[in-house]
């Protein structure tokens, strides 16, 4: 009898697409802004969220382009406000999100981590609508697919800490098993990747 090695489902596409190099501006997501709170004093302030260079080109010169909605399943409102940048030297826009919102889910981390059965949900984070049946069986299925690129983006980065844990999963760890290793919250894990490796999605 042969020990046979079961292996995650392979992750969906669009966890793994990155963005075109040649693509001027885009999302950079603030990792220390993880409620509305938080939020809402950053953007009192124009330099609240500008970038200190353009990721694309270098430019330290970025303007406040304009404030638009980010559309968020929340109660009590149906929106949040989101500062974009214009780089004065390759013209690319940049949209500046809070840790809390993912760049491609319209819930909050904090409603994704409870309906995924996790307790990281950062407090004083609005309470949203709760997220359908089917809803919640993507986000579980997605955390149940491959994370071997996550894996790979983990080992090649600068950080001790997250080599060692990207060595200690093996070849091919699912995104569960990943999230459980670095033993941070989903808005945190998320945050790391798309700094590491804009494009490339946790969920």
């Amino acid at each position: 009898m042969t020990d046979q090695i079961t292996r995650p489902p392979r992750e969906a596409a669009c966890l793994s697409r990155i963005d075109p190099s040649e693509q001027r501006g885009g999302t950079l997501v603030a990792e220390d802004v993880v409620d509305l709170a938080s939020h809402q004093q950053r953007l009192v302030d124009p330099d609240g969220y500008r970038p200190a260079s353009c990721p694309s080109c270098g430019c330290s010169t970025l303007h406040l382009h304009d404030y638009r909605k980010r559309v968020c399943r929340q109660r009590g409102s149906s929106a949040v406000t989101v500062a974009r940048y214009r780089c004065a030297g390759c013209r690319g826009r940049w949209q500046v999100l809070p840790a809390f919102i993912p760049r491609h889910l319209s819930h909050h981390w904090p409603v994704i981590e409870e309906a995924c059965g996790r307790a990281d949900g950062h407090a004083g984070t609005p309470v949203e609508r709760v997220p359908s049946t089917r809803t919640r069986a993507r986000w579980l299925s997605r955390l149940r697919s491959s994370a071997r690129v996550l894996v790979q983006v983990l080992a090649s980065s600068a950080g001790a800490r997250l080599v060692a844990t990207a060595q200690n999963l093996g070849l091919d760890p699912t995104r569960q098993q990943l999230l459980d290793a670095l033993a941070q919250p989903l808005a945190a894990v998320a945050g790391l990747i798309h700094r590491l490796i804009p494009g490339v999605r946790l969920m």
